[in-house]
């Protein structure tokens, strides 16, 4: 038996910043704009660094209290906390 695997390398995603916003609207162009790649990159490492993170256990309970008061200090209009019967969540309220 022969296995062919074909990989195309024209059409590529480019690397992350350095796209096109041709064919964006004026609102994707501007959200595109706005992003902070070094800051979502720098999130990313800091709730990984955090370990698994299993439901309910302190790890979880750590990245939700992280990503609260990340959120907390940004624009948000609000941002509030609700408990589940399981465990708790934060939730980004945008108007």
């Amino acid at each position: 038996m022969v296995a062919v695997a074909v990989i195309p390398t024209v059409g590529a995603n480019p690397p992350v910043g350095q796209g096109s916003q041709r064919n964006l609207s004026s609102e994707e162009a501007y959200l595109l704009d706005s992003l902070d790649i070094d800051n979502a990159m720098e999130q990313l490492m800091t709730i990984s660094s955090m370990g698994e993170k299993i439901s309910g256990d302190p790890a979880e309970w750590a990245a939700q209290e992280y990503v609260y008061e990340q959120m907390s200090g940004m624009s948000l209009d609000k941002v509030v906390r609700r408990l589940t019967r399981r465990r708790a969540g934060t939730i980004a309220e945008i108007h």
